[in-house]
């Protein structure tokens, strides 16, 4: 891998602020839509200790129209009907033994609500694990996995194509360091760990073909493919603006709408500007084009070098959190023209995943919580969820 490729540490947990203080952890990579659908969930449990409408959402993932994970307290909870009501699927209720004390869930991921892992990492005693379930919930697995450091930024996300193929992304972004493992069994032993400086953001559209983002600096060098299943990785060439070739560039994966057509984000940063360049392929990810441009906008000071928020719902439907105050931009003509919506009562938004032009959670920042917010009319009105198991 080229030495001077770095990366910056947004993948699923954004680095916010020069105190180096994190936001909610989001999926990876969305799993692939044809992915079948449960016809039951386990039985709500009783809610956490102290109410969700007091505690902060710590991560999220919206996998389809209606079904979607969070982990708030420590309670991973699933909803069925796009976060009207929750059941708790947490692990440590069907695990023997339990949750070790020290074990803080952290990451999950989801095909569909039957299919899931989530990690969970002791950063002070040096061990994680991962847990897998293929009952939605109703019984887990687990398998012990390389830990994480307490360092801020620092996380082992994995993700998934099938239930059987799947890959562990581990960061380190004060050392500069990320990691990738693969599964063939569906996350019962892993192999092949591959060493990077840093990853942004890692996405595989089947068993064997896989996109990385990374951070580059002075050159066209932040964009990775595979065609082995990520034993091997070629840099692939994306044209950055004239404007912002000294600028910071953090790549992130590309999404894939058939073999040919796809859309990657990618941030340009300098100082507390930010541009988010659109580059778009229609041979498969061989070239690329800058297809549209936002920005630039102020976007504050950070600790770390970190992409902005993007879904690439569409072809022509994409949605950003870029600028300092919170507001989301959207486009439903791919970038020709974008509308500002205002976040109702959010001093700050951090993670965003759209399904189409009209579904997207976000997490955002109201008081000292951070809520879990909700859209099914393209960001006109909005519903704070309350990701708790009644």
């Amino acid at each position: 891998m080229p030495s001077r490729i770095q990366v910056a540490g947004l993948v699923v947990l954004v680095v916010m602020g020069a105190s180096c203080t994190t936001a909610p952890s989001m999926s990876p990579s969305s799993p692939p839509s044809s992915m079948r659908t449960s016809r039951s969930m386990p039985s709500p449990s009783a809610s956490p200790t102290r109410p969700a409408r007091t505690s902060s959402v710590e991560a999220f993932q919206l996998v389809s129209r209606s079904f979607g994970v969070a982990i708030v307290r420590q309670r991973l909870v699933a909803t069925q009907d796009f976060g009207r009501t929750w059941a708790d699927i947490t692990p440590m209720r069907t695990v023997p033994g339990g949750l070790p004390a020290d074990l803080a869930l952290s990451h999950p991921f989801f095909l569909d609500p039957e299919h899931g892992w989530v990690t969970a990492n002791d950063c002070v005693g040096g061990k994680a694990v991962l847990f897998r379930t293929a009952s939605g919930g109703r019984r887990w697995r687990r398998t012990s996995i390389p830990s994480s450091t307490c360092n801020a930024g620092a996380g082992t996300m994995p993700t998934f194509v099938d239930a059987r193929h799947g890959w562990l992304m581990r960061q380190e972004p004060t050392g500069e360091s990320a990691s990738i493992q693969r599964t063939t069994d569906g996350g019962k032993r892993w192999s092949g760990e591959r060493d990077f400086p840093w990853i942004t953001r890692l996405r595989f559209v089947d068993p064997l073909h896989g996109w990385l983002g990374g951070i580059d600096r002075h050159s066209t060098v932040g964009l990775f493919r595979t065609s082995d299943g990520g034993r091997t990785w070629l840099p692939v060439s994306a044209p950055l603006r004239s404007c912002c070739r000294t600028w910071w560039a953090l790549f992130d994966a590309p999404r894939f709408f058939d073999a040919l057509h796809g859309v990657v984000p990618v941030t340009l940063r300098h100082g507390n500007r930010l541009v988010v360049v659109f580059d778009a392929t229609t041979d498969g990810g061989d070239t690329w084009r800058a297809a549209a441009t936002l920005g630039p906008v102020r976007a504050g000071t950070i600790g770390f070098p970190a992409p902005a928020s993007a879904s690439v719902a569409t072809e022509r439907h994409w949605w950003v959190l870029a600028g300092r105050a919170p507001r989301l931009r959207v486009t439903r003509d791919a970038g020709r023209t974008w509308r500002s919506i205002a976040i109702p009562n959010a001093r700050r938004a951090y993670a965003l995943h759209a399904l189409d032009a009209r579904r997207a959670w976000i997490t955002v920042r109201v008081g000292r919580l951070t809520r879990l917010v909700a859209t099914r009319d393209g960001g006109r009105t909005w519903r704070t969820l309350v990701p708790v198991a009644h």
